[in-house]
């Protein structure tokens, strides 16, 4: 567009002004007393806002890191569905006066329908939560959104205790198993080592019973080998004290 063009547009503008300018005045004045009326009497909101963040850690995690796969806990969406849901809102709403408690099903349900829209909950990152409620009172906009934050941290609480006390029996349990399991081992081994005394008396005896009666022939040319002597002592000695036996190694 040329540029003279525009300057020359500007100047008929100026001079309309200049040759109309009462009606001009006039019209700026009704403007601007009309935004202000408009201001004046439109209705006042103030909002209170705050920002939550949602721990994604699990209680057992330091735990059982590499032992095994652990379910990974959506905080966000617990938080949004707990805030949303009506036995949330109808505490909050009782807590601030926004129901009594005597009041007819179709009441309350609107009254918590109304607040449910109020509180303001959008996700700003991945672990963080930004509360808002707005009303026509800075005073209720604080009490209402303090009341809130107030009530998610003692249902939060509670929820973590739960999660301890499971995470505490979790543990417990599988010591226990782990316990019970060295006790089986540890009986099976005394039944092993009892069983290797048993068969090392019976082998003992039968080596003892054989050098008997070799010894027992009449032929005097007969001897009994050295190894057998050798056996048949060693098979005394361990029938006669078997505390002398080698113990298994554990």
């Amino acid at each position: 567009m040329d540029i003279q063009f525009i300057i020359d547009t500007l100047r008929a503008v100026k001079l309309e002004l200049y040759r109309h300018r009462l009606a001009a005045v006039i019209i700026f004045m009704v403007v601007t007393a009309g935004v202000l009326t408009l201001g004046y009497i439109t209705p006042k909101s103030y909002t209170a806002q705050a920002v939550l963040y949602a721990d994604q850690s699990n209680i057992l995690q330091p735990l059982l890191q590499g032992k095994a796969e652990l379910t990974q806990l959506d905080r966000i969406n617990e938080a949004r569905e707990l805030m949303q849901s009506r036995s949330f809102l109808e505490q909050v709403a009782l807590d601030n006066g926004l129901i009594r408690g005597g009041e007819t099903d179709a009441v309350q349900n609107g009254k918590i329908s109304d607040l449910r829209k109020q509180v303001g909950i959008r996700v700003s990152n991945r672990n963080f939560l930004e509360l808002s409620y707005t009303s026509g009172s800075p005073n209720e906009s604080f009490q209402v959104l303090s009341t809130v934050l107030n009530r998610f941290i003692e249902r939060t609480l509670r929820k973590k205790r739960s999660e301890s006390q499971g995470a505490f029996e979790f543990i417990d349990s599988q010591v226990k198993t782990y316990q019970r399991q060295l006790e089986e081992a540890e009986q099976r081994l005394k039944e092993f080592k009892s069983g290797i005394r048993m068969v090392l008396r019976a082998v003992c005896s039968a080596e003892l019973k054989t050098s008997s009666w070799r010894s027992s022939k009449p032929n005097p040319k007969c001897s009994l080998p050295v190894g057998s002597l050798t056996m048949s002592s060693q098979c005394v000695a361990s029938l006669s004290t078997p505390a002398s036996l080698p113990q298994s190694a554990g």
